[in-house]
């Protein structure tokens, strides 16, 4: 438990073993054990649910932690990406003005690559831009073809079990969309099972 819990909180993978490391490959869930925006996301929703989602007491000690946690990682391009787009939404929220997604991505890429421009040829970098990317192009639309397609139920427990259901389809596939062609160049393989595995488990 202890190898897989550091590899999922740090992205620190030296004690997984490596039948583990191949099961989450075939499996096609081995994202989950490289730190990421997932990651980042989910240190955010606990730092506004400590600071009772207050604005300024969240950017306040939300933005240093960020930081530190993007440092503990060691700063890879997928983590840094995460947090920039992550500090930019808490000064969105501080400043009371519109968060645009694709804008904060793009300002995130240009930052890292002014910062080092041979980031650009990270395979990374460019997966957790594609995923995030393709998630803001598909993924409302995957998910409104799929709650037409789902049969209307009046009772509002069975309403959120298919909300959820199909928010998470949408989710899953948007950000495979583009990460999916990336990686088949780059790695050769395509998990013909990832997208049930990630279903199964990334709501976890």
């Amino acid at each position: 438990v202890y190898p897989f819990a550091k590899a999922v909180l740090l992205g620190d993978t030296t004690d997984i073993s490596y039948e583990e490391d191949t099961a989450l490959k075939i499996s096609g869930i081995r994202h989950i054990v490289a730190v990421s925006g997932l990651h980042v996301s989910i240190l955010y929703s606990a730092l506004a649910l400590l600071t009772g989602k207050r604005r300024f007491l969240t950017a306040l000690v939300g933005i240093p932690v960020l930081v530190l946690f993007a440092g503990v990682a060691g700063f890879t391009p997928s983590v840094t990406r995460a947090c920039v787009m992550t500090g930019l939404m808490m000064l969105a929220q501080l400043l009371r003005k519109e968060y645009d997604g694709p804008t904060a991505l793009s300002a995130a890429c240009l930052l890292m690559l002014f910062i080092d421009p041979v980031a650009i040829a990270s395979v990374s970098l460019q997966l957790s831009a594609g995923c995030v990317a393709g998630i803001f192009l598909f993924r409302e639309r995957i998910q409104g073809w799929i709650d037409k397609k789902i049969r209307n139920v009046e009772k509002r427990d069975r309403s959120r079990v298919k909300s959820w259901f199909s928010s998470s389809i949408a989710m899953t596939l948007s950000a495979m969309s583009l990460t999916t062609p990336l990686s088949a160049c780059y790695f050769g393989t395509v998990s013909i099972v990832g997208v049930l595995a990630n279903l199964l488990t990334l709501w976890i």
